[in-house]
């Protein structure tokens, strides 16, 4: 959740006698994380285990395929099947992000292998720049990239995958005040205009993301 970090910023300023601890991980451990009481509240991208856990979406990403601007495939139109049959990157098993790439290959008929898997999102970027890879990845987690022109989305024709943000907290369980006033902070940021500044602005545009309107001590944040 690479808006957290900035909102978290924010929720410190508003109240510094709360103590966060922003924790990021894949989607497998945060739901253990949250069955197991040790963190209070997750956000979390793709899907989720609903018998579990309550959801409340806040907004979507776009997971795309991301090269570095020499690759030779820059500039081409390629179909999903060239892609599931090309070396891609992709994050490793228990991932949301890989989940949701895999979901959406088999919605088509297609089963999307991963030349590698990588768990770490900072580890792929540096790998696509130096070996010329592709991988699937968000498109939020690349935007400084692709401002500088490091990387690049590619066009893959036909095939759009997208994962839901949302705030997933376990069935029988209340938030504590803390982080109840962090959730709500995170929705009036959203409603302020904090997507519209990332959408809007030149300087600012993300591809692929779209906000919906909308702590104890620990959030849980998966990858």
């Amino acid at each position: 959740m690479y808006f957290l970090p900035e909102l978290n910023a924010r929720f410190h300023s508003a109240h510094p006698q709360v103590e966060v601890d922003l924790v990021v991980a894949n989607k497998e451990r945060v739901e253990a994380g949250l069955r197991e009481h040790v963190f209070a509240l997750g956000f979390a991208e793709g899907p989720y285990d609903d018998a579990i856990l309550h959801a409340r979406p806040i907004g979507a990403d776009e997971i795309a395929a991301v090269s570095a601007a020499g690759h030779p495939q820059v500039g081409q139109r390629l179909s999903p099947r060239e892609l599931a049959e090309h070396a891609v990157i992709l994050r490793e098993p228990g991932s949301g992000t890989r989940a949701v790439v895999e979901n959406a290959y088999a919605s088509i008929g297609l089963q999307i292998e991963a030349a590698m898997s990588v768990s770490d999102t900072e580890a792929i970027k540096r790998m696509l720049i130096a070996e010329h890879s592709i991988a699937y990845i968000s498109s939020l987690s690349v935007k400084d990239e692709l401002r500088r022109d490091d990387l690049v989305l590619l066009a893959v024709d036909g095939l759009r995958i997208e994962r839901p943000l949302q705030k997933v907290w376990l069935k029988g369980r209340s938030l504590s005040p803390s982080a109840q006033a962090f959730f709500d902070m995170v929705l009036t940021s959203v409603a302020q205009g904090v997507a519209a500044a990332w959408q809007n602005s030149p300087a600012c545009r993300i591809p692929g993301l779209r906000w919906f309107n909308a702590f104890d001590r620990r959030v849980y944040s998966s990858g």
